[in-house]
């Protein structure tokens, strides 16, 4: 494989580990809006990877057809996904490709001059951390990025975001925290829904990680996987809005 070909298949493998993670805390049964973007990436990297990915086939996953929608069996997809796991993860960890220096990005659609000078420093940082591992230094900077773009969106309409059936009593949405901000953003379409399960625990904690006190408290494990999903969403978040 290229090292451009073992990038791509980490990316799949990553997203994917993410799904797994997510389907732990699901019920028997998945409705299609919690199915589909678990069967799109599996349909990508089997396209990409055939002779690699297992093959995946949404019909043999049906759980009921009772009602309007399908529903699809929980467990089926988890196996599913730990056999595909188990499959790439030797070849993305057999070889990894040097890290590129960091590149500067821009972000245009903050409208906060001054907090978007904010973002696009902390992006350099963060592709510093990841590149050496910092996992911990990941989650603070790219949560605290998320956080910056999402009140910033939210703002553009304050009295709507407040409006919103998820929105927290507070009415300072500087003090909302980034769960709070994620549910809002969902509910008013400036987030995908199959975008916000890569926010881990962790990264929505992310505050409350700068104290090591704290930290221990929370119980919470994070790693490459957690940092990784959280460089997704930032990534898709940076493409859609700049679209818009």
């Amino acid at each position: 494989m290229t090292d451009e070909q073992v990038r791509r298949l980490r990316d799949h493998y990553q997203t994917l580990a993410e799904h797994e993670r997510f389907l732990k805390g699901a019920g028997s049964e998945l409705d299609y809006s919690a199915f589909r973007p678990i069967a799109d990436r599996l349909a990508t990297a089997e396209a990409e990877f055939p002779t690699v990915v297992p093959e995946f086939r949404p019909e043999h996953f049906v759980a009921s057809h009772a009602g309007p929608d399908r529903t699809f069996s929980t467990s089926a997809v988890r196996a599913h996904l730990t056999a595909v796991l188990g499959r790439v993860r030797p070849l993305v960890e057999r070889r990894r490709p040097s890290a590129p220096g960091p590149e500067a990005r821009e972000f245009p659609f903050v409208a906060d001059r001054g907090l978007r000078g904010i973002v696009e420093r902390d992006w350099l940082e963060i592709q510093r951390a990841s590149a050496a591992g910092c996992w911990k230094a990941v989650i603070l900077l790219a949560g605290g990025a998320l956080e910056s773009i999402l009140v910033d969106q939210l703002r553009r309409d304050e009295a709507g975001a407040r409006a919103a059936a998820s929105a927290p009593t507070e009415p300072d949405l500087g003090r909302w925290s980034l769960a709070d901000l994620l549910n809002v953003s969902v509910e008013l379409g400036i987030v995908k829904p199959y975008l916000e399960i890569n926010v881990g625990e962790a990264t929505r904690a992310y505050r409350r990680l700068v104290r090591p006190a704290d930290e221990a408290g929370l119980g919470l494990a994070f790693a490459a996987d957690e940092a990784s999903g959280i460089l997704t969403v930032l990534d898709v978040l940076h493409r859609d809005l700049s679209k818009a």
